[in-house]
């Protein structure tokens, strides 16, 4: 679930160019990759200054049920700690 998100956000973020890209205008789709790492060097810089941390990692809680004829006969919850950058 976490990595469908993920995903979701990456496809907003990149949605310009990814439309600008189908349509074969690769300078406009230039302009707004070159536009989203503008800002994303922007918000690193501001976050140096403002001495704020940058954390990729995540944690998800995973439940895992056993069920038979829709009755809950278990649950086993695992946490994972996750780098979103290396998985």
């Amino acid at each position: 679930m976490w990595l469908a998100a993920l995903l979701f956000a990456a496809a907003r973020l990149w949605q310009d160019v990814t439309a600008k890209l189908k349509l074969h205008n690769v300078e406009e789709a230039t302009e707004h990759k070159h536009r989203i790492e503008q800002q994303q060097r922007d918000d690193a810089k501001r976050r140096l200054e403002n001495g704020e941390t940058w954390d990729t990692r995540v944690t998800i809680l995973v439940a895992t049920f056993r069920i038979c004829s829709g009755i809950v006969l278990g649950c086993h919850l695992k946490l994972f700690d996750l780098d979103i950058f290396t998985c």
